[in-house]
């Protein structure tokens, strides 16, 4: 049985670092599995009960779908074990950027935020005891197309 907060849109939630925001979506084209991730926080997993932080990103991958080759955006989930959060700071670069520039994730509207499974959103946040958390990031897409890069 899995853990109880753990479900399936769990790597959905953690977001994909170094994605373009126009490649975000293509993400959802296909049915991915995470077994393996549901599987070490699962109870007798390597991770339950352990404080978790959760972010994503993709590799671009060309591959045969139905007899054609497209390139594919393949997620890729990373799982950070540790009793403290990671890092309050993201590192933007790009081919266009000649610098990488560090800045707090605030500035981007990312932050560590508990994950809270489908069936419990609609319940009170702050009851939930979850030692799992996920990269989030609330910036809409809108105020972001000034940006040439991705992050």
């Amino acid at each position: 049985m899995i853990c109880c907060y753990v479900q399936e849109d769990l790597w959905l939630s953690a977001f994909p670092v170094g994605t373009e925001w126009e490649n975000i979506d293509k993400i959802k084209e296909f049915n991915w599995s995470f077994e393996n991730l549901e599987k070490a926080l699962e109870e007798g997993g390597e991770l339950h009960g352990k404080t978790v932080y959760l972010f994503g990103s993709t590799e671009p991958q060309l591959v045969d779908v139905n007899g054609e080759s497209k390139i594919v955006l393949i997620p890729i989930v990373v799982a950070v074990d540790c009793p403290f959060p990671p890092s309050d700071k993201i590192g933007i670069n790009s081919v266009q950027r000649e610098n990488e520039e560090i800045v707090p994730m605030k500035a981007m509207k990312m932050a560590w935020v508990p994950y809270v499974p489908l069936e419990d959103r609609l319940s009170r946040i702050d009851s939930l005891k979850t030692k799992i958390f996920t990269l989030g990031c609330t910036q809409w897409r809108s105020a972001l197309k000034h940006l040439k890069h991705t992050w």
